[in-house]
């Protein structure tokens, strides 16, 4: 019998629980080796951002990584994290390794899904594995299929609240062990040292701070119900500012520390012993909105890239390199539009609607390519989502599906 090598590739699924990809690896091979990039960006949107990844999201990306690496040294294991190219280092640590099957979790981002196609032409007699993880529905459940995907958010919606999310299974316990020859990656890849990561930041404007990893985020989702905020989240959720006010899940979400599987179930033991109420299904609304834009990404692949976007509209605008630079530091002629900008880059977060009112302005105000807008926030955001960053960015350009017009928001009012 061949003795079979796996490799799992880490991406948007930085945990152990509710984790079908890597419990899949896990019951699939003889011996494993856990792979991931530092890099937390990927190309889409490389030509157009201004600077390296923003020191917020790199720090709760690598926080991460660190939480993660120390999960898997208690079950005998570690993570192999490269600061080298993704593509080569994958493709030394198949080849120095005789990797038979390759693992990860679906992602809707257009680029890592070229890369993957890409290794896949590479290693033709090797086993490639894709699970979903990152999502309340796939092929099993989803009652559309990609390509009849309804063309907006409310016939998506209608269709999703008819079916039933699939739940979380339970945690990894156990992983097969390193190959023999692994020690050999230590001189093939440029690796992090994960031991210098440090576990806290700096609070700013006197609100926590997000702190990366698996145990974060849990323990995040558990003390936010506690709370009992889910119970008023509608009335409270515009608000610019206030721990509590709204969930504050995305940063765990987007980096799959924290499954959203995890989240809906908690969320229906939370609405079975305190009551189900408007606010409580507005959770469940928002949650219904991060997947109409994974499905969405899944639909439209590149487009969603494309200034005119799927249905190639023709927008219009200017290319002002000091425009810009005013909205980028918070030096327009708006304050509370300054005042956005300046929490983003002194945090890396920024309320929903503290984006869309930012977002608005680069669009109308100041009639700038709204892809620049997207590509900054794929630079800061610790909670960076290809699919829900630039599907928002979409809706707001007018980007987005046909019948979709951009929004305008008042900033006087």
């Amino acid at each position: 019998m061949t003795n079979k090598i796996g490799l799992f590739w880490f991406t948007n699924d930085l945990r152990l629980h509710d984790q079908p990809a890597l419990s899949r690896a896990a019951n699939g091979v003889e011996t494993l080796i856990c792979f991931a990039h530092s890099g937390a960006a990927w190309s889409q949107a490389k030509q157009r951002m201004t600077a390296e990844l923003d020191k917020h999201r790199r720090h709760f990306h690598n926080q991460s990584l660190a939480s993660l690496d120390s999960q898997l040294k208690a079950l005998d294991q570690r993570l192999w994290v490269t600061k080298s190219d993704c593509l080569d280092a994958l493709s030394k640590t198949i080849d120095s390794q005789a990797v038979t099957d390759v693992f990860r979790s679906e992602h809707a981002g257009w680029y890592e899904n070229q890369l993957w196609d890409s290794l896949q032409a590479q290693f033709q007699l090797i086993r490639f594995h894709t699970v979903a993880t990152h999502t309340l529905f796939d092929d099993k459940n989803r009652p559309f299929s990609i390509v009849d995907m309804p063309a907006g958010f409310n016939g998506v919606r209608k269709k999703l609240e008819k079916s039933e999310p699939h739940t979380p299974i339970a945690s990894v316990t156990q992983l097969p062990p390193l190959p023999v020859s692994v020690s050999e990656l230590e001189g093939l890849l440029a690796l992090v040292d994960l031991s210098q990561i440090e576990h806290t930041l700096t609070t700013v404007f006197d609100q926590p701070s997000f702190v990366g990893g698996e145990q974060a985020g849990l323990d995040h989702l558990v003390h936010y119900l506690a709370s009992g905020s889910a119970s008023t989240y509608k009335q409270t959720r515009n608000a610019l500012d206030g721990w509590q006010t709204s969930c504050k899940f995305s940063p765990w979400l987007a980096s799959g520390c924290l499954s959203v599987r995890k989240v809906m179930t908690d969320l229906k033991a939370y609405e079975a012993e305190h009551g189900a109420n408007e606010s409580t299904y507005w959770i469940y609304v928002e949650l219904l909105w991060r997947e109409y834009f994974q499905w969405y990404a899944h639909r439209h692949a590149h487009k969603l890239f494309t200034h005119g976007g799927q249905a190639n509209k023709q927008l219009e605008c200017h290319a002002y390199e000091r425009q810009l630079q005013s909205w980028i530091w918070g030096e327009t002629a708006y304050p509370l539009v300054n005042a956005c900008m300046t929490e983003l880059r002194l945090t890396g977060f920024l309320s929903n609607r503290g984006r869309q009112i930012v977002a608005s302005c680069l669009v109308n105000e100041l009639a700038q390519d709204w892809r620049d807008g997207a590509a900054y926030f794929e630079q800061v955001l610790i909670d960076f989502d290809v699919a829900t960053n630039w599907g928002n960015w979409q809706y707001i350009a007018g980007a987005g599906p046909e019948n979709v017009n951009k929004k305008h928001f008042n900033l006087e009012k």
